[in-house]
């Protein structure tokens, strides 16, 4: 295997390392799932403490219909029982008006109380809210955390990779094979070229025929049939074992 094919054999395994590592960063939670969460909890809440206000309201005006009804029965009652009135007609009216307000009380007591236990739910359901808001506030600033740590690790060591990829680019001197190799990575997203194992392709697994083999055995290098990569055989006592594409 002459020169170039050497250096192309090691920018081979530093863009499967540079591939690999592309896909952890890629597969990192990042916490997007958890903002999603976050935004729909928040707009529940606010509709809950929007409801929660609306129940407020309703049951402060129903409180303050039920103290005018009261002063108004306290008021004809106290005329009433006073003998401040002493006409039949006005005693009969003055004792149906207090029916009457006695009647509206009832009806805004039973208000009430259906109005306090809405007021009860909805107080709970925006309690429960804002503990998912809280939790999953807390989720995300720990998934932020292990992002940015692990993210920045990754990222350093591909620079690292890609400094030493460019190093042994500029030592290839055939341009039409580093072409057609890049052609190749470009295409599969990881590597251009694949090393013979068991008499297989390592990267698409497809066994080589006698023609190909031929061809290393003559040359030390080939393309693949199945996938087109280039094809080079790598002495055993050298060869790392390939890693998964």
């Amino acid at each position: 295997m002459d020169d170039n094919f050497q250096t192309l054999l090691q920018i081979h395994e530093i863009d499967l390392k540079i591939a690999d590592i592309t896909k952890k960063l890629a597969s990192l939670d990042s916490g997007e799932v958890v903002r999603r969460q976050i935004a729909e909890a928040n707009r529940q809440l606010d509709s809950s403490e929007k409801s929660l206000e609306a129940v407020d309201a309703e049951i402060l005006d129903a409180e303050l219909k039920l103290k005018t009804v009261e002063d108004k029965k306290k008021n004809f009652e106290r005329k009433l029982y006073a003998g401040e009135v002493t006409n039949a007609k006005e005693l009969a009216s003055m004792e149906k008006e207090i029916e009457i307000l006695a009647q509206q009380r009832g009806k805004l007591d039973e208000r009430l109380l259906e109005l306090y236990e809405t007021r009860d739910q909805r107080r709970s359901q925006t309690e429960k809210l804002r503990n998912v808001v809280r939790e999953l506030s807390l989720k995300l600033e720990q998934l932020s955390t292990e992002w940015e740590t692990v993210s920045k690790k990754l990222n350093a060591e591909l620079a690292l990779l890609r400094v030493e990829r460019e190093k042994q680019v500029s030592r290839i001197t055939d341009k039409p094979l580093l072409q057609r190799y890049e052609t190749l990575r470009n295409r599969y997203k990881d590597t251009g070229l694949a090393k013979v194992i068991d008499g297989k392709c390592s990267a698409c697994r497809v066994s080589l025929t006698p023609f190909i083999m031929r061809q290393l055995k003559e040359s030390g290098y080939a393309t693949c049939e199945s996938c087109a990569r280039i094809l080079v055989v790598v002495m055993e006592s050298s060869a790392e074992k390939e890693p998964e594409i």
